[in-house]
């Protein structure tokens, strides 16, 4: 039999696509009255549902479908203001299709919602920039799961979250190596 849902899981699941959409309008209101930061604008609430991915991640082992969708929104929506990335938007629908086919052929290697979060998340960046957000989320997602088994003193079965991993790489790749959004520090 299936699960059965608390009526405050509903209203949670209601609460959270509200919010989901306030972001998604709010986003899609400041890039089209602030041009000047549209790009910046668009990384940092990438970031924040990057975040919230995370957190749910790390707490549930689950990547919520609805949040890969806004970053979708999110890359989308600029696209048809502002400009085209047709090799960054190849190139995510690659990396999907590449990880979902390791889900689907291997297992547990990579969850689906990791494989659509990290493909969503590579239509946000630049080509110039996709390459190291990738070596950097793998490399972060090593190390989480070189530590987890050390803590735990086993190596078999170490699960990583890799949502934390896409959103650490993420914010390492806009804020410490690409100039469009460090224009924002106040450093």
């Amino acid at each position: 039999m299936g699960k059965k849902v608390s009526k405050t899981a509903g209203k949670t699941a209601v609460i959270q696509v509200i919010i989901l959409v306030a972001l998604l309008l709010s986003y899609t209101l400041l890039i089209l009255f602030m041009p000047p930061i549209s790009k910046a604008i668009q990384k940092l609430y990438a970031f924040i549902l990057l975040t919230a991915t995370a957190i749910s991640d790390i707490r549930t082992k689950e990547i919520p479908l609805a949040v890969c969708a806004g970053v979708i929104y999110l890359a989308l929506i600029y696209s048809f203001i502002y400009s085209w990335d047709l090799a960054a938007l190849i190139t995510a629908v690659v990396i999907t299709a590449l990880l979902l086919a390791v889900r689907f052929a291997g297992g547990k290697i990579i969850g689906a919602g990791d494989a659509l979060m990290l493909g969503s998340s590579v239509m946000i960046l630049s080509i110039d920039e996709i390459l190291g957000f990738l070596f950097l989320t793998f490399l972060f997602s090593s190390v989480y799961g070189v530590v987890l088994a050390i803590k735990r003193r086993r190596f078999q079965d170490a699960v990583v979250p890799l949502a934390p991993c896409i959103a650490a790489a993420f914010v390492m790749r806009c804020l410490f190596f690409s100039g469009s959004f460090v224009t924002l520090l106040p450093f």
